[in-house]
């Protein structure tokens, strides 16, 4: 992927002077860590062999782990401040700070060693406690590289606390029965036979996580350093899960006392592939830093989660509490309990955080995630729910339905994230200027509404003023003030029922930014019509060249014979998932358009370009084809059109950041660029763009789901493969009927 390595905006410019000068041959770096790997395997062997029949002196076993341990903390430490990204820096600090506890423990076991005599050091030690610290500062590396699907953070804490509580059952069922016998016979092997129980634990779950890294992508993508990484995770992973077979006293006696040898071989191997993991990247410093091979957890609601954890958990605490009282081990006893003590804490946790993803998922169902402002579905249930209570008490209700004038404007100039920070502004402008009992929504991409309860014509309109004012003291990233325009109507005066008084609102604004902007408008039947969202199009489409720039998208198309259709296609299916989302007709309708217009901006790429089947293209035509989205959303800005500008400026921008033109990341995308970006990977897909072979409408399905939460939204991406799903079942259902 040669774009990969191409500028320095990524979260990893370097900065500061490093190990390594720029563009050192990888050949040369390989054949420098492969001789190094090899002398180091080999002095370990053989200062840990074991001679005469006895064990070798660990002491020399564990300098060689003290010097690649110091070797790892100092080119992390380079790589540290060599980074100027947080992402990158973040890494390589906690890899640092774990080297140097992975050093200081083996420091203090060299120590421990010395000074216990022959009986040698016991088990649970100070060094054990750093190694502990160790193991869970990588775990924290670890998770900060994960990515989480749609999630509430009650749901993350979950997912982890049922992770840990389970882990904690596994190693205290391993130590019962399976390992701790081992290690002590006739029974539980204590706090001996528990850490030992421990290490398959965590190695199980290195191991799951490294293959749900490599299962799903593509490995030539990697960078060197990435599969390093990778690799040093497979080996530690593959160590502890043998580390209680290689340290059973059976095998270690059966194979001479080399079994555990072996063990740590296959660690220290693992540490050194961290080394040379830092090494690599030191050396190719000039590419920007992605390490994008990340596994992408998904907190399960399904029966795993709400009926087989649980239960696993509520039967763990009196198994382990009546094998507690059954046993005449102290440390046995002592063990047990604190299964059962951490369990039940687990359990209650769970519990907790169930009811608080409950609560946070009604509130995600119910807010506007940019402004925390009520959102399109709760307005409409909320305008229903006062006017049945002002016709009950005789009372009326207003309504002030606000729209940002030439917000397309601010879009275009300062992107995307510039737009969401004035939208941010205008809601708190709103929100200042109304009464504390008056309800905020924002239902649309720059419109907003307020319901007034009780409040009259006169009121209303006072506040609606009141409101413009607000508007007028935000800035956009220009410094250039702002202005809305704003449409005021009453139940019953102006209508008796919500579908009719939002009408009446909307047709008051409407001819308020017809006929000036900047001010506000009291509905009037005989003066403004109300109208439906259908209508509003109809008329931009009668009244600006909206129909020209139509005709400018079919001529895109036309230009290359094999998808003279893409842009049809694409808008048809943008219609199709948005109303699968639930979203309204007006911006169904809205989607629609954009889907029919994502491409217009293509009419400036040369010919040569689009039609290219020869082979990749050059670095130039490259950027020459990437200019045609934010060149789209110029075209458009001579339009009213200004809801689908965002939309059509980011429709190739990726959930991880590495699209364009802006590099938005995850929900800073627009959600119609996120759905029109699905919708024209599988149309591209299934009809063989760009010279590709044509693949079977599941193998494009298979393919964006291959791509989720690296290209694409997981959970849109998600509810795109059911839609599409379920239309292919149909289709071969009827085939099979006819």
């Amino acid at each position: 992927m040669p774009d990969r390595h191409v500028g320095n905006a990524v979260d990893g410019a370097v900065t500061a002077p490093v190990l390594l000068a720029p563009g050192l041959p990888a050949s040369l770096v390989r054949r420098w860590l492969g001789a190094g790997y090899l002398v180091t395997i080999a002095v370990f062997l053989a200062v840990s062999a074991p001679r005469g029949g006895s064990a070798a002196d660990p002491v020399a076993g564990q300098v060689v782990w003290s010097v690649v341990a110091l070797a790892l903390l100092f080119v992390g430490w380079v790589a540290y401040r060599s980074s100027g990204g947080a992402m990158e820096r973040r890494f390589w600090g906690l890899m640092c700070i774990s080297a140097g506890l992975l050093t200081a423990g083996h420091a203090i076991y060299i120590v421990e060693i010395a000074s216990s005599g022959p009986a040698g050091p016991p088990l649970a030690s100070v060094s054990t406690l750093f190694d502990v610290l160790t193991v869970l500062i990588l775990v924290g590396l670890l998770t900060s590289l994960a990515r989480f699907r749609h999630a509430t953070w009650a749901a993350r804490a979950r997912f982890v606390i049922d992770i840990v509580a389970g882990c904690v059952v596994v190693v205290g069922v391993l130590d019962d029965w399976v390992v701790g016998p081992a290690f002590t016979p006739g029974g539980g092997g204590g706090l001996s036979g528990a850490l030992y129980s421990a290490y398959p634990v965590i190695g199980v779950l290195v191991l799951a996580g490294t293959l749900s890294v490599v299962i799903g992508t593509r490995y030539d993508r990697w960078q060197s350093w990435e599969r390093r990484i990778g690799a040093a995770a497979g080996a530690f992973a593959f160590a502890l899960i043998l580390t209680p077979v290689g340290y059973s006293p059976a095998l270690s006696q059966l194979t001479g006392g080399w079994a555990p040898v072996v063990v740590d071989a296959s660690l220290l191997s693992g540490l050194y592939l961290g080394l040379a993991a830092v090494v690599h990247r030191l050396a190719e410093h000039g590419i920007p830093w992605r390490l994008r091979p990340v596994a992408t957890l998904e907190p399960s609601y399904g029966w795993v989660a709400a009926v087989v954890l649980p239960s696993m958990e509520l039967l763990a605490i009196p198994a382990f509490g009546i094998a507690a009282f059954q046993t005449g081990d102290p440390a046995e006893r002592t063990f047990r309990l604190a299964i059962v003590a951490i369990v039940s804490v687990a359990l209650a946790l769970r519990t907790l955080l169930a009811v608080a993803d409950s609560e946070a998922l009604l509130t995600r169902a119910e807010t506007d995630p940019l402004t925390g402002l009520l959102n399109h579905r709760l307005f409409n249930d909320r305008l229903a729910d006062e006017i049945a209570r002002s016709g009950r008490h005789g009372e009326s209700v207003a309504l002030v339905t606000l729209d940002v004038d030439d917000f397309g404007a601010v879009n275009s100039a300062g992107g995307h994230l510039a737009g969401d920070r004035v939208l941010v502004d205008i809601a708190g402008a709103v929100v200042a200027a109304v009464r504390s009992q008056d309800v905020v929504c924002r239902v649309g991409g720059d419109e907003l509404t307020v319901i007034l309860p009780g409040a009259d014509l006169g009121s209303a309109f006072v506040t609606a003023r009141r409101i413009l004012d607000g508007v007028r003291g935000v800035t956009d990233s220009a410094g250039r003030f702002l202005t809305a325009s704003a449409g005021v109507a009453a139940c019953p005066e102006h209508a008796p029922d919500r579908d009719r008084l939002v009408a009446a609102a909307d047709a008051a604004l409407y001819w308020a930014k017809r006929h000036g902007k900047d001010r506000a408008l009291i509905y009037d039947a005989q003066v403004a019509e109300p109208i439906t969202p259908e209508q509003r199009i109809r008329d931009l489409r009668e009244h600006t060249n909206l129909e020209a720039v139509r005709a400018l998208a079919a001529a895109v198309d036309a230009r290359d014979p094999g998808t003279q259709d893409h842009s049809r296609n694409v808008s048809s299916l943008s219609a199709d998932l948005a109303r699968h989302l639930g979203m309204d007709e007006g911006s169904v309708t809205l989607v629609g358009f954009a889907g029919l217009l994502h491409d217009v901006g293509k009419i400036g790429v040369p010919d040569s370009v689009l039609r290219q089947r020869g082979g990749p293209l050059t670095l130039e035509d490259r950027a020459r084809l990437r200019e045609h989205a934010s060149l789209g959303a110029q075209i458009l800005a001579s339009t009213p059109m200004s809801e689908i500008l965002p939309w059509v400026r980011h429709h190739h921008e990726r959930w991880d950041g590495a699209g364009y033109p802006d590099g938005l990341v995850g929900e800073r995308i627009p959600l119609g660029a996120r759905i029109i970006a699905l919708c024209e990977a599988y149309d591209s897909l299934v009809s063989g763009r760009f010279g590709r072979q044509a693949q079977t409408p599941r193998a494009a399905l298979q393919q964006i789901d291959l791509d989720l939460g690296e290209k694409f939204d997981p959970g849109l991406g998600e509810r795109f493969i059911v839609m599409m799903a379920a239309r292919l079942g149909t289709l071969v259902e009827e085939r099979e009927a006819s």
